[in-house]
């Protein structure tokens, strides 16, 4: 069964640098599958987060009012999904350990190599993709599982002889009291002949009163018909 999914990744870009930012929309506009949104206001990026689903968001570090670390604080607690990569050149210590706390995807250095930012986009966008697929087979295994129940179920009850023998009616339990009576009748019916005839018939039921023989039981006892 063929997996059905969106591929299209949705990417935002935030950099206050507009030369920058302008040479990444443009190096990722002409790719397949992948949606650009280029904004060079953080404030304004972290708005637009909070209503518009993204995959990625790239970001830079270093800007006025709303940082990198503060808009990867905002895509995971709003898109905690989302990959978040961010751009620095003045990474400490310190500002790399909280990213790290903060689950940023990738580091990305300036000055930075166009071949080499576009693969680590691309490794980012495949992840994110498999994750996407993944999603969706999980999906139809689940399904498929409900399905088996349900017809795991439905043949059950086609099987279980229960609901054939639930319209007839259950027959009376016999009375050992009744089979006493009726053997005590036979005997005193056949009498000592009688007795004799029925212990050489081995095949005699003595709660029906007659052998195999059909009418050795009456010679004996010399009853007639």
């Amino acid at each position: 069964m063929p997996v059905a999914y969106n591929p299209t990744i949705e990417l935002l870009l935030i950099d206050d640098d507009l030369h920058v930012l302008a040479v990444l929309e443009d190096l990722f506009s002409g790719e397949d599958d992948v949606a650009v949104t280029a904004m060079s206001d953080s404030v304004e990026a972290i708005n637009l987060i909070r209503r518009k689903r993204f995959d990625l968001v790239i970001t830079d570090l270093v800007m006025p009012v709303a940082d990198g670390l503060a808009v990867t604080r905002a895509v995971h607690e709003i898109q905690p999904e989302a990959l978040v990569m961010i751009i620095t050149g003045y990474a400490s210590l310190e500002t790399t350990l909280e990213a790290i706390h903060l689950g940023v995807y990738d580091y990305i250095t300036k000055p930075f190599q166009i071949d080499e930012f576009r693969l680590l986009v691309s490794n980012a966008a495949t992840r994110i993709r498999l994750q996407r697929e993944n999603f969706e087979l999980r999906k139809q295994v689940d399904a498929l599982q409900r399905e088996k129940q349900a017809w795991q179920k439905a043949r059950a009850q086609a099987q279980d002889p229960r609901s054939e023998n639930d319209a007839l009616p259950t027959p009376a339990p016999r009375s050992a009291a009744a089979d006493a009576s009726k053997l005590s009748i036979y005997e005193r019916m056949a009498g000592g002949h009688g007795r004799a005839a029925l212990a050489r018939d081995e095949r005699f039921d003595p709660l029906r009163g007659e052998s195999a023989a059909g009418e050795s039981l009456k010679a004996d006892s010399g009853l007639s018909a």
